[in-house]
Formats: structure tokens, sequence, C-alpha cells
């Protein structure tokens, strides 16, 4: 573990590392045994907690669901291929930090040549609170998250294709049909969230 990736952070954050330095069901396990249930806000353990998370495979696993049964928590896995909309962090820390990394770094390093782009830049309190509020989760909006961005993929019908028989040569009207279906998709394309 890195300690200095804990620099700065807010009193109480703690860290753990597998020793692959990728997540994995220990890892999340203890975050919840020994974490999580230390700033859980509730009279008593009768009240149930709602634990909304992503489906990742460290997540979801027998031990996991047997502690969150004996703690009275209640576990919600997001949608699979949702997150850019429904999970908080993505939302509003990681992915603002990933278009203001990808798309203003360097032009932020080459104008403030003595200043550092860091995670608190994205993990603010401000950004926390505005990152449950845009996806709905507090206060409870369902219409935070406009339903077109759960619309189903419009499918690409292409025009009609010159037949080719095995034994004739390639026509020329065969590339240029080609090349307009080309040309076709990638105006489709463009503008189109994927």
């Amino acid at each position: 573990m890195n300690d200095d990736l804990l620099q700065g952070a807010t009193s109480g954050s703690t860290g753990v590392m597998s020793k692959t330095g990728w997540s994995n069901s220990s890892v999340f396990l203890e975050y919840l045994q020994r974490h999580f249930v230390r700033y859980i806000q509730r009279p008593d353990s009768s009240q149930a907690v709602l634990l909304i998370f992503d489906g990742h495979t460290s997540h979801t696993n027998v031990p996991v669901l047997e502690w969150a049964q004996r703690n009275n928590i209640v576990l919600f896995v997001l949608p699979a291929h949702t997150s850019h909309c429904l999970q908080p962090l993505d939302v509003g820390c990681f992915g603002p930090l990933q278009k203001i990394y990808n798309n203003m770094c360097h032009k932020f390093m080459r104008d403030n040549p003595s200043s550092k782009i860091t995670r608190f830049k994205a993990l603010s309190i401000g950004n926390l609170v505005a990152a449950f509020k845009k996806t709905g989760i507090h206060p409870l909006s369902k219409a935070a998250i406009s339903p077109n961005n759960f619309t189903p993929s419009a499918s690409y019908i292409a025009e009609e294709e010159v037949p080719l028989s095995p034994s004739s040569p390639v026509p020329d009207s065969f590339f240029l049909a080609q090349e307009t279906v080309i040309q076709n998709k990638k105006s489709y394309n463009i503008g189109r969230k994927p």
C-alpha cells in the first residue's frame, strides 16, 4: 500500500491493497466490515441500510451476501452498463476527472507549470454531493435521469449490396456500393451516443 494515496484524504479515510493490486472479494468484504459499518448513520441495527454498488465480480459473492444479511444491509446492484448514469462516483467525480484530464490536462500544465492535477480536484465535497443529486439518489428524484439515456440502440440498415458470383470479375459498381455503405455508416454514427 502506498501511503501517498491517502495524503490529504478526509479524516477517517482508509486504504487497503490486495497482493495483486486488483480489487477482490476479500478486499471488498474487509472494507464493509471495518470501514463501511463505522460510518453508517442509523439509530440502531434494526433499521435497514441500502448499499448501492456496481456488479463487479468482487462485490457479489456468498460471504458478502451473508455479511449483509447479518448486518441488516440491503444490497442493490446497479444494472449492467448503467454506471455512466447511475453510479454517483462515475457521474460526479471520475467521469469529470477523466474529461478534465483528457481534454484539458496538457493545456492546464502548459499554462500552469508550477501546478499539478491531483485526484482531489474530482473528489471534493461539492462534487460528491452533486453526484448523488445528479443520479437521483439523494434527494430521491426519478426525474434526475432522462429515460432517453436507456433507449435501445437504433439498428443501421444498409442499402442493398451488389451480389457477386465467384467466377465473375469484381465490377466498379461493387466498390462504389461498398464505399457508399461505409460512408453511410460513418455519417450515421456522428453525433450519436454509443
